[in-house]
């Protein structure tokens, strides 16, 4: 039994069958954040993710959703805290996005 545990990938019973969670999985999130993107009306955007399980999982379902949506994906870069040539290059991406 987990609190804490949203990862997509424990959701496979045939894998994890004894494994129960009391907190939604990151699929509702990530989908929830594709359907708030597109109640704001935004339809042009730029998104960036941890390199983690958490991350890579959560922007392979939003990206989905995105397109589900009809909402256009400028870009999405992944990153790692540790690496600080990575962090300049994601905010270099940023600023020079059309996506705002």
């Amino acid at each position: 039994i987990s609190h804490s545990a949203t990862c997509e990938c424990l959701s496979n019973r045939k894998e994890y069958p004894s494994f129960f969670r009391t907190i939604a999985s990151d699929y509702y999130q990530s989908r929830a954040l594709a359907y708030l993107v597109k109640h704001f009306g935004w339809s042009w955007v730029g998104a960036v993710y941890s390199d983690n399980d958490y991350g890579n999982n959560g922007m392979a379902i939003f990206l989905k959703a995105a397109k589900e949506e009809g909402i256009c994906v400028e870009y999405s870069e992944k990153f790692d805290r540790a690496d600080t040539a990575k962090m300049i290059k994601v905010v270099n991406i940023i600023k020079k996005s059309t996506a705002k």
